[in-house]
């Protein structure tokens, strides 16, 4: 069942709201958050600047179960108060028209409500109103597979646009070749600073150090990534080149 009209009327005439997600370490997090809802997919879409560095959107990279709240108070009293709470599963996506030079990021964290819970909000109820999403899109079990053209295309324009992420040493830590035509490589992205040193650990302005591993498999003559993995770690952990 879709959010129905009084509930998309207070989403589209808000535009902050407050999003906790979970930590890889289990702790919860909560930060206010600009939005957008698309009525389109019937999501909740949140942009910010160097999205794709904060801890809220790694957080969803590991766990995507996710609480969006919008609220305001409007009179005395409970009366006077209104909220919607959003239960659902989030994802990292997109949206290219979000980008602006050194500002917004066009990575997005976009979240499939799955249960909606409000207060004042829907008329001819007594303050609570609860409503399982159980019609509305979920993400998709495979994603879809976007072809050289497709990725190369959106890269292009991400540069012109001036996306990126922070400056960056990326090193062959260690190549394995388990069968003829298939490569197992360890690469690591360091973060730098803005003097080119490895940035120091909880450098926000630098953003995060990561560890990837890619496998690529060979088809006619030319090597193919079929399958990566990016994890985030602690530069004092990591493991040594050999």
């Amino acid at each position: 069942m879709p959010i129905n009209t009084h509930h998309i009327e207070y989403l589209t005439t808000h535009g902050h709201g407050r999003l906790a997600t979970v930590s890889p370490n289990g702790s919860p997090q909560n930060k206010p958050v600009g939005y957008r809802y698309d009525p389109t997919r019937g999501t909740i879409d949140i942009a910010g600047f160097h999205m794709e560095r904060s801890a809220k959107y790694r957080n969803v990279g590991t766990n995507p179960e996710v609480s969006f709240v919008i609220d305001d108070i409007v009179g005395e009293g409970p009366e006077g108060v209104r909220f919607v709470e959003l239960r659902g599963r989030a994802e990292h996506a997109v949206d290219e028209d979000r980008a602006t030079p050194g500002g917004v990021s066009a990575h997005i964290i976009r979240i499939h409500p799955r249960r909606l819970v409000s207060w004042n909000i829907e008329p001819g109820h007594d303050g609570m109103y609860v409503e399982d999403l159980a019609g509305s899109e979920q993400p998709p079990s495979e994603r879809p597979a976007l072809g050289y053209d497709e990725l190369h295309a959106i890269h292009v324009r991400l540069k012109e646009r001036g996306v990126g992420g922070p400056a960056s040493r990326y090193e062959v830590v260690q190549t394995l070749s388990p069968t003829p035509g298939v490569a197992v490589a360890h690469v690591r992205r360091v973060a730098l600073d803005s003097r080119g040193n490895p940035a120091g650990e909880g450098d926000a302005t630098a953003g995060f150090s990561e560890m990837a591993l890619y496998v690529l498999v060979r088809r006619g003559g030319t090597w193919w990534l079929a399958a990566g993995q990016n994890t985030p770690i602690r530069l004092s952990e990591a493991p040594s080149r050999n």
